[in-house]
């Protein structure tokens, strides 16, 4: 079984949950520590869990395709939650990019902090 072939089921739903919660705690701590020149540590720390993310989401896409065609020695019993978890995690990785999106957005909407 190929990686490259038949993809990871489960790397859209951990890396993109992982690059989320990374996002969050990364964007909370910058804006709370310092006020003055966090926006662009913010946004660039946004742009690379969305790649995290989508990269998550590229890795799940091909196990979610080849979830009718399992190995021959596998039974279709054992390849359809692979295909399941692979689909939900392409689909999570597009909710987690949205989220991403969102919360880097955010530190453009932003002005700055009253002191």
């Amino acid at each position: 079984m190929s990686v490259s072939r038949n993809g990871i089921s489960w790397a859209g739903l951990g890396l993109g949950a992982a690059a989320v919660a990374f996002n969050t705690e990364v964007g909370f701590s910058l804006v709370s520590a310092d006020c003055a020149g966090t926006r662009a540590l913010v946004l660039s720390t946004a742009m690379v869990c969305l790649a995290v993310v989508l990269i998550g989401g590229l890795l799940s896409a091909p196990a979610w395709r080849v979830r009718s065609a399992p190995d021959i020695d596998e039974t279709p019993e054992r390849a359809a939650p692979r295909g399941m978890i692979a689909g939900i995690g392409v689909l999570a990785a597009l909710l987690f990019s949205l989220v991403v999106v969102l919360q880097g957005a955010a530190a453009l909407i932003i002005q700055g902090c009253q002191r």
